[in-house]
């Protein structure tokens, strides 16, 4: 029960909740115009990028008041770092579990080791790029100011719309 006030938990919670409860309706117009794309490997390529993007921004928008809340800087850019690191991340996870395992088994101990190198690169990367995204300009915003919490409350009545507003055929 203590763990329902932890900011991991939360941030895990509602970007999860979000991605769950959220990518489909926001995917539903994409999908009309995908039907329209006759080569199958341009409509995959087309609806994974798409989903990738909707995943990003879902998860963003309902983390984002309690980024506000326990952090206090907003990152405009952290989808666009999502979208970025997101398929080496979940690369670097499995891999990572593939080592350890390889680590327990007596002949796999020693292939471990250029898996544990890819992740290690993997690492490198996802740094390299969430340093580089973060030194842009604007990649933080004060959500101190007035601005900020105006822009919080507006993305809050949009999702609470597009929550209860029907969705039109």
């Amino acid at each position: 029960p203590f763990s329902a006030g932890d900011i991991g938990f939360l941030l895990s919670f509602f970007s999860t909740l979000g991605i769950v409860i959220g990518v489909k309706p926001l995917m539903k117009p994409v999908y009309r115009y995908l039907c329209n794309i006759n080569d199958y490997e341009k409509r995959n390529q087309v609806s994974d990028f798409v989903s990738g993007i909707a995943v990003s921004l879902v998860a963003f928008v309902f983390t984002l008041p309690f980024v506000v809340l326990f952090i206090g800087d907003i990152s405009p850019a952290a989808p666009l770092t999502n979208l970025l690191i997101g398929t080496a991340a979940s690369t670097l996870v499995f891999l990572s579990g593939i080592g350890v395992l390889m680590s327990l088994v007596p002949l796999g101990s020693s292939l471990c080791y250029p898996v544990f190198l890819v992740v290690g690169l993997l690492s490198k990367y996802m740094v390299a790029v969430t340093d580089f995204i973060s030194g842009l300009p604007f990649a933080y915003v004060n959500a101190d100011s007035d601005l900020s919490c105006f822009a919080l409350a507006a993305v809050l009545l949009l999702c609470g719309a597009a929550v209860i507003l029907p969705v039109s055929k």
